[in-house]
């Protein structure tokens, strides 16, 4: 069956080593379907899985405001997007924001295969009120920012560049579209959001 995708769950990710993970396409980070749990592990499973086999879920809930079932989308998109969650009770502008989500990663997923990651904020924990997640392309040509705010009075949040060689220009949101605000200057990335909501950010890179 040589198109057949076999995940490898591992009971929430407890043995992620490649001994088990060349057998298989796809590895679970972990069995959560909570996206404030999910911020900090989706940051830093690149220290243990390559993010185009990185499993994380994306779970809407029809209780969570649109920040909130964004964020969960935004988790996934800079690894490999797993759906889940009550999609068929979601309203109209719920189930948008999701299609927008699903049609931003099928047109972007490619460019994770072979990415080099970078962790623009250090390493992100359970705690933090900011998490970041970075995927450079692997002609270099694409940057692939994910920012997301949880709790706390920090609204505006500025990460360092200067690590990705090349100038940096023309920094967007790609998902949710005219969500967020985002400034580029002297390789320094600003990003203002609410709390509990989160953006997909593309820069390109020369």
């Amino acid at each position: 069956y040589p198109n057949l995708m076999i995940e490898n769950c591992s009971s929430g990710g407890m043995r992620m080593e490649y001994q088990s993970l060349k057998h298989f396409s796809i590895q679970s980070v972990s069995d959560s379907w909570k996206y404030f749990e999910f911020a900090y592990m989706s940051a830093n499973v690149p220290t243990a899985v390559i993010p185009e086999q990185a499993g994380v879920w994306v779970t809407p809930e029809v209780a969570y405001s649109d920040g909130e079932n964004v964020f969960a989308a935004v988790n996934s998109m800079l690894n490999r997007f797993y759906l889940s969650g009550q999609t068929a009770k979601l309203d109209e502008k719920q189930f948008a924001l999701l299609k927008e989500a699903v049609d931003c990663y099928k047109e972007m997923r490619y460019d994770l295969i072979g990415s080099k990651p970078y962790f623009l904020n250090g390493l992100s924990h359970f705690e933090d009120e900011w998490h970041f997640g970075a995927r450079l392309t692997k002609d270099s040509k694409k940057l692939y920012v994910s920012a997301g705010r949880l709790e706390g009075n920090e609204a505006s949040k500025t990460v360092s560049l200067k690590e990705i060689e090349g100038k940096k220009q023309n920094a967007r949101v790609i998902y949710p579209k005219g969500w967020g605000d985002i400034s580029l200057a002297d390789d320094a990335l600003t990003v203002n959001l609410d709390k509990k909501s989160a953006v997909l950010i593309e820069i390109d890179v020369v």
